[in-house]
């Protein structure tokens, strides 16, 4: 029997495990859950669900801190920044642009690993955070906040931030032979390549 992710409670690792996929990954608030969960016949207050949440983070954190160790140990990550609305963030308003970073292992590898970090701001201290201890090469765009990392991370440009910069130049050039057009053909010829080498052994 595995583990029980939180003392002395009804809710099993399956449930707050959906509760949390709801809430990030379907941005479904914890009192739409809380009234689906009333629509089934079950009384869960938002309190309770939310210290739930809550618990499952805390509980988590030191798995969360093992996959950040593998992941550093990794020879090639890709990483990003993408921004999201918070509804209460101290010292911010709720128009204000947070950010969600994700790190992830290369595609190829046997275990990959994808880790999420939120941070208040999208400033070169959070990217030296984020790739302390890591020496390999770090595919990502041109954001001026990689320009700082460790001289043991090598960046590398990702190609279909790229191709989306080319496609942004095409736009209004007409006829196919524009310079831009090329190579965002040689890019989608690149992207084809890459798709069947992903079967391959």
């Amino acid at each position: 029997m595995p583990a029980v992710l939180i003392p002395n409670s009804l809710a099993s690792a399956d449930l707050v495990a959906a509760i949390i996929d709801n809430k990030y990954k379907l941005a479904l608030p914890l009192d739409r859950q809380r009234r689906s969960f009333k629509e089934l016949g079950l009384a869960i207050s938002e309190v309770t669900l939310c210290n739930w949440v809550i618990t499952a983070a805390k509980r988590l954190t030191p798995l969360y801190q093992l996959l950040a160790k593998r992941l550093k140990g990794q020879t090639h990550l890709h990483g990003d920044e993408t921004p999201i609305q918070v509804l209460r963030e101290r010292g911010k308003t709720p128009t204000s642009k947070l950010y969600l970073w994700e790190l992830r292992s290369a595609e190829l590898v046997n275990q990959p690993i994808v880790l999420f970090h939120y941070a208040p701001s999208r400033s070169e201290k959070v990217a030296r955070y984020l790739y302390r201890g890591f020496h390999g090469t770090l595919v990502c765009d041109g954001y001026a906040g990689y320009n700082h990392l460790p001289v043991e991370v090598i960046r590398a440009g990702c190609w279909a931030h790229s191709r989306r910069k080319f496609i942004e130049a095409a736009n209004g050039i007409t006829g196919q032979t524009s310079i831009s057009r090329q190579f965002v053909t040689l890019i989608n010829q690149l992207f084809r390549i890459e798709k069947r080498a992903q079967g391959a052994s």
